[in-house]
């Protein structure tokens, strides 16, 4: 058995009767067994990207997403890819960081830039803020420049950092005012022994002159 591809016209004779058909059949064993060999690799690789714990995504034509894996469309709050899959990347990102991203993103279309990958804020879905850490690299498919990459959230470790430095600043005011309370006591004892001393050396001064008097 062969897969083959047919071709045919229908032949008339000049009183318009039919006369018959001609045409070629073609081969396509080979382009078959390609096909199917496509298929599985596309498959294999479909099933590496779905289960993947890193969101991925792929974008060209100006920074338009044209693949993103469940991951991505869970971390970012949607059902489906439809509302993702067409339009441009950044519309995702945080209005103060999209500026900055776009730029970087168009870039990286054309050229390898570094750094490989840099945090910003995107949006979910329902308007609530992420933080991801971006990493891509560029590549070349169907013949046009592509970006490929994937977001990791790193939204705990944002937050943790916040609350580092709220500590932080914490620890640094609870420093100074020990510093200050601290200072405050010398300053008090300090000066209650000044007096006290002083007192003392009062009343040996008076002894002293009431001895030479005497």
């Amino acid at each position: 058995i062969i897969h083959a591809r047919m071709s045919a016209a229908v032949r008339s004779s000049l009183t318009g009767k039919l006369s018959g058909y001609e045409g070629f059949i073609t081969d396509i064993t080979e382009l078959k067994i390609n096909e199917k060999e496509h298929r599985k690799t596309e498959d294999k690789y479909k099933t590496v990207l779905e289960n993947s714990l890193a969101s991925i995504y792929m974008f060209q034509d100006g920074g338009q997403f044209t693949y993103v894996n469940s991951r991505l469309i869970n971390m970012l709050g949607y059902e489906t890819d439809e509302s993702i899959i067409g339009k441009p990347f950044w519309e995702f990102v945080h209005p103060d960081d999209r500026e900055f991203v776009r730029k970087r993103g168009l870039a990286r279309e054309k050229a390898d830039i570094h750094p490989s990958h840099y945090p910003f804020r995107v949006l979910k879905k329902d308007g609530s803020t992420l933080w991801v850490d971006m990493r891509s690299s560029r590549a070349t498919y169907m013949g046009r420049p592509t970006v490929v990459g994937n977001f990791i959230n790193i939204t705990k470790i944002k937050q943790a950092e916040v609350q580092v430095r709220k500590l932080s600043r914490k620890l640094i005011d609870v420093i100074e005012e020990e510093k200050k309370s601290l200072a405050a006591d010398l300053h008090d004892e300090f000066g209650q022994t000044l007096t006290s001393l002083k007192f003392d050396v009062e009343q040996l001064q008076k002894k002293i002159r009431e001895k030479i008097t005497d």
